[in-house]
């Protein structure tokens, strides 16, 4: 693979737009197939850190804020266990960069991608021409390949992303030390199912305000509270308490994530739920003006709730 191009060009066609491959995205390329254990398996991982690259290229000359290190595609365990290419859209989620060669017409999709992603985008990649080009995008997969003649446009991914940041408004939270609360947060005796839940949740002192709000994961038949207290310690700065509870069953759903991400999208926390996990909790502290966003993942559910201090 050594003598591959420098750059790689997008193919322009009605759909497509023009991206630059840089150097140091072919030698990342490069180094992740090298680690590979067979010559079919570096090829897999070579094509998907090239497309990876494309999209993450594409996107950010877009406006569009990625962590190109946050996938499982850039962790050196997932990559050489799992066929993924995942990219992650920074208080979005993930989108998988699904590379094809040789004039294909239609893209095989991995069963480990077919969850817990916002999208998949196409790309091909021409080895012998020396060019690639976005084909397309498409929202939702139900079967383990896509035909190409049925993508949408690249332009189409565009406002898809920009629906998923419209989505979730900001709270304020300063103002529920006024008792002023928006009217899907609630006390938690109106949403959990158990007083212990609330008196677990409730063991900080008197001036920690708490109110909590029901999300659905699966349209009524399983649902969660997202719990959030917030208290000053000291002049500007207060603690703030995130946790997760069931709603309908006594433990969390096995693989519930909750994530905290800071202002720059940049992961702060993480948190998994397992077999018999009755709540998930974060605790920190911010000063007021900072904003953070929590995010709810299981199976191919994607909740965020953004927050300001």
């Amino acid at each position: 693979m050594s003598n591959m191009l420098d750059k790689i060009f997008i193919k322009e066609s009605n759909i497509s737009v023009p991206v630059i491959l840089t150097n140091k995205a072919i030698s990342t390329a490069e180094k992740f197939a090298r680690e590979q254990y067979t010559q079919a398996k570096a090829q897999q991982v070579y094509l998907n850190t090239l497309a990876v690259y494309l999209v993450d290229n594409y996107l950010r000359i877009m406006g569009i804020n990625t962590d190109l290190a946050a996938g499982d595609s850039w962790n050196p365990a997932v990559r050489f266990a799992a066929d993924v290419a995942d990219l992650e859209i920074t208080g979005v989620g993930r989108l998988e960069c699904l590379p094809v060669v040789n004039q294909a017409q239609k893209c095989d999709i991995p069963l480990e991608v077919i969850d817990d992603r916002i999208g998949y985008v196409i790309v091909s990649i021409d080895l012998q021409q020396k060019e690639a080009y976005l084909l397309g995008f498409t929202e939702k997969i139900t079967t383990n390949y896509v035909y190409l003649n049925q993508l949408l446009s690249v332009e189409t991914l565009l406002e898809h992303i920009n629906q998923f940041k419209q989505k979730t408004s900001i709270v304020k939270l300063s103002e529920w030390l006024n008792n002023t609360f928006e009217s899907s947060w609630q006390l938690l005796s109106n949403i959990l199912a158990s007083p212990s839940q609330e008196l677990n949740f409730n063991f900080r002192d008197s001036q920690t305000i708490i109110r909590g709000k029901k999300l659905d994961l699966t349209q009524g038949q399983e649902a969660v509270a997202l719990c959030v207290g917030v208290n000053p310690v000291f002049h500007s700065e207060m603690a703030i308490y995130i946790s997760l509870y069931p709603t309908e069953q006594q433990v969390l759903p096995t693989g519930l994530q909750l994530m905290l991400f800071n202002e720059q999208g940049k992961l702060e926390m993480q948190a998994e739920a397992g077999k018999n996990d009755q709540f998930l909790k974060f605790q920190f502290t911010g000063e007021l003006g900072e904003s953070f966003c929590v995010k709810i993942c299981w199976g191919n559910v994607d909740i965020a709730e953004k927050f300001i201090i």
